[in-house]
C-alpha cells in the first residue's frame, strides 16, 4: 500500500507575480492612450475657449493658470497609471504611460515659462534712504 503524500496547497498569486498577456497589454496601452487623448485634449480646449472669450488681462491669466494647475494634476493620474502598469508588469502600457508623462513634463514646463517670461517679477522698490543721482549733484548712493 502507497501513500501518497499531501501536495502543497495553491499558492496566492499577486497581480504583479506573472507579466501581462502581450494583447491585454496592447489593448490597455491603446485605451489609455485613447481616453488620455480625448480628456486632455477636451479640457485644454475649454480653457483656450474661455481664455478666448476673456473680457480682460485678468480672466485671461486665469484661465492659462487653470490650464497649467489641470496639466499637472493629469500628470499626477498619469504618474499613478504607470505605476499600476509598472506593477502589473505590462511593459508596453507602462512605456506609453512614460512618454506621455514625458509630453506632459515638457508641455507643463514650456506653459510655465510662457506664463513667467509674460509676467515679470516688479522691480524692486527703492529703500527709504535712496537719493537719486543727478548729473553733477554729487549726492549719489
Amino acid at each position: 500500500m502507497t501513500h501518497e503524500t499531501p501536495g502543497r496547497p495553491a499558492r496566492r498569486r499577486w497581480p504583479w507575480s506573472s507579466t501581462t498577456p502581450l494583447a491585454a497589454d496592447i489593448a490597455a496601452c491603446v485605451l489609455f492612450l485613447i481616453i488620455e487623448v480625448v480628456v486632455y485634449g477636451w479640457a485644454m480646449f475649454g480653457y483656450g475657449l474661455e481664455g478666448l472669450s476673456a473680457q480682460g488681462a485678468r480672466e485671461m491669466d486665469e484661465s492659462t493658470l487653470a490650464g497649467l494647475a489641470f496639466t499637472r494634476h493629469f500628470l499626477i493620474g498619469v504618474l499613478v497609471v504607470l505605476g499600476y502598469a509598472a506593477l502589473s508588469r505590462a511593459p508596453w502600457t507602462a512605456l506609453l504611460q512614460l512618454l506621455v508623462a514625458g509630453f506632459l513634463v515638457v508641455l507643463l514646463v514650456a506653459g510655465q515659462h510662457e506664463y513667467d517670461q509674460l509676467h515679470p517679477d516688479p522691480a524692486p522698490t527703492p529703500s527709504a534712504g535712496h537719493v537719486p543721482c543727478y548729473s553733477g549733484s554729487g549726492r549719489c548712493d
